[in-house]
This record gives C-alpha cells, sequence and structure tokens, in this order.
C-alpha cells in the first residue's frame, strides 16, 4: 500500500529526510551518517546494504542464468529482467513520451528517447520564435519564397495567429 502512496514513513533521526521504504533510510543511514554496516561481496569487493542485494549481486559471480525467454534463446539472472525483456516481444506499448506523445514498449526506450526529442522541441520552438517575430514586424501579409503561399499574421494582445 505505502508503495502506491509513496507515503514517507521511515524519517532519519540526524536530519529532516524521509523516506518510502527502509532500505532507503539503511542506504542514507551508511551513505550521509556512516552508521551501520556494509554487506561485502567476497569476490568483487562491491557493497551492499542490505542482505537481499548482496544475494541477487552474488548469482552473477555464478554465471548461472536460469531465466530463459520462451520467445527468443536469451536468458536471464533474474526474473524481472526476463519481465523486461519480454516486453519487447510485445506489441503493447505502455509507455509513451510526455513531449511527443511517441508510444513505446520499454520505459528505458522512452528515457533514451526523450532527451533528443527535447533537443528537437527547443529547436523547433526557437525557429517558430524566430518566424514570429518576423511576421510581427511585417504586420502584413508576406509570401512564402519556397511555395508562394500567401501568409498573413493578426496581432491579438501579445499572441500571433498565423493563417496560410
Amino acid at each position: 500500500m505505502f508503495t502506491h502512496t509513496r507515503a514517507k514513513r521511515f524519517s532519519c533521526a540526524h536530519c529532516s529526510d524521509c523516506f518510502t521504504f527502509c532500505d532507503q533510510l539503511k542506504r542514507h543511514l551508511l551513505r550521509s551518517h556512516n552508521e551501520g554496516t556494509w554487506r561485502d561481496c567476497h569476490i568483487c569487493q562491491k557493497k551492499f546494504v542490505c542482505r537481499e542485494e548482496l544475494k541477487s549481486h552474488l548469482i552473477r559471480h555464478e554465471g548461472v542464468k536460469s531465466y530463459v525467454c520462451d520467445a527468443c534463446p536469451r536468458c536471464f539472472y533474474r526474473p524481472s529482467e526476463l519481465r523486461n525483456h519480454q516486453q519487447a516481444h510485445s506489441d503493447i506499448r505502455r509507455f509513451a513520451c510526455g513531449l511527443c506523445a511517441r508510444p513505446f514498449k520499454c520505459k528505458n526506450s522512452v528515457l533514451l528517447h526523450y532527451p533528443g526529442c527535447a533537443k528537437r522541441l527547443i529547436y523547433f520552438w526557437m525557429v517558430l520564435s524566430i518566424c514570429l517575430k518576423y511576421l510581427r514586424r511585417l504586420r502584413h501579409a508576406a509570401s512564402c519564397a519556397r511555395c508562394d503561399k500567401t501568409v498573413s499574421s493578426h496581432y491579438i494582445g501579445s499572441y500571433d495567429i498565423l493563417i496560410i
């Protein structure tokens, strides 16, 4: 229930930070206040906050990928990795870019797409802004150099409405 409401039940005794999950508080106490004990991997000396994270990590050192995709030959260490991969075989696109509404199968694909989309959108608004400034100066009909369509600008308050 707290996962969905994001209620922050765990608070730090040293500062004003609050956390939704106990593991988040433990991680904060170890990193920020040097309180608690790290769980160390005996193979690579990587440090973990809780025993479950360490156990999950040790599976990678064993090299056994016991979760096999039924649609292709790929194998995975964890069931969550397999579930994420199986979205690639589905036609359902559950995620969408917040800027252009382009649909994606995986959340990670949206995260990779978003910065490029934001750059294109900023470029588009810069070009549009330059065009609007140009049309404000004209204040009368002008024809396009490429297609000879007539463009007129009507000033309404602080907005320009383009009529083609």
